[in-house]
């Protein structure tokens, strides 16, 4: 009885050490085999040239591209987006069966959107499931090329503006005054290269001498008016034009406002007038 016990007992620890030796089948490499892509799925990973982390929120959209016609547009089989932390990360796309066929060729592309904006975007097309494809794959990124934000147009003027004013110091410059009626006086300056006046400065005092205005004007090198400024009341109004003569700079004590054709009319002529007087001593 003693010796079937103590058999008994060598039976069940041989069985025990048996099951603890389990272990996932291996691959070629001698490493744990991969889980198998399940039906209708093609499944893989995307990686980068170096790990990175991505912003909360991110996206990976990976689709799955019927290329067959080398010379026509792809056409869509699948596509999937999957919340991404960061890269490399898996993926698994499933297809409906019905769009694939053995005589035609299949490729995986993806994309990675940070922020709102594409971070990476797939280096090339990666064939799967048929002309000897895999189900499995790996799909390598490069970062995407990011558009340049779009220039502020307003921004840009007064750069250039600024830029010039900045040369003014080379230019030729002449003075000038005159009296209107009994209630102004007139005192300016002016600069000119070859083109000719290129900004006039000028003051406006009533009878008792307390300046009523002041103003500045500037001219592009074909004469059109490029900038105005009048001070006046308490209120500074600006006016710019791009290139073409449009009107982009319209603003009242500086913001932008709704300025009102009349007023830019009065306001071109007397920047009209005041380069006339100029050009007359250059």
């Amino acid at each position: 009885m003693r010796s079937l016990t103590v058999f008994a007992f060598a039976a069940a620890a041989l069985l025990a050490a048996c099951g603890s030796k389990e272990s996932a089948p291996a691959g070629a490499s001698g490493q744990p085999a991969r889980p198998a892509t399940p039906d209708n799925a093609v499944s893989g990973m995307v990686i980068a040239d170096a790990p990175s982390a991505l912003a909360p929120g991110a996206t990976l959209t990976v689709r799955m591209l019927d290329v067959t016609r080398a010379d026509g547009d792809a056409m869509l089989v699948a596509e999937q987006t999957y919340p991404v932390a960061a890269i490399p990360a898996e993926f698994t796309l499933p297809y409906d069966p019905a769009k694939v066929s053995s005589i035609r060729t299949f490729a995986l592309e993806a994309t990675v959107m940070d922020q709102g904006v594409a971070r990476y975007v797939s280096q090339g097309r990666v064939g799967v499931l048929t002309q000897g494809k895999p189900s499995h794959a790996t799909i390598r990124l490069a970062e995407a090329m990011v558009a340049p934000a779009p220039k502020d147009p307003v921004e840009e003027f007064n750069k250039t503006f600024a830029a010039f004013e900045a040369q003014l110091g080379a230019l030729k410059r002449v003075t000038g005054s005159r009296i209107e009626g009994e209630s102004a006086a007139y005192a300016w300056d002016a600069f000119g290269d070859t083109t000719g006046v290129r900004v006039v400065r000028e003051t406006v005092n009533n009878a008792e001498g307390v300046t009523v205005s002041t103003s500045r004007y500037a001219f592009d090198e074909a004469g059109k008016p490029w900038l105005i400024e009048r001070e006046t009341g308490g209120a500074k109004t600006r006016l710019g034009w791009d290139a073409s003569g449009t009107v982009l700079v319209h603003e009242r004590n500086g913001s932008q406002a709704d300025i009102d054709q009349g007023e830019i009319d009065r306001l071109v002529r007397s920047a009209e007038s005041a380069k006339a007087a100029a050009a007359a001593k250059l």
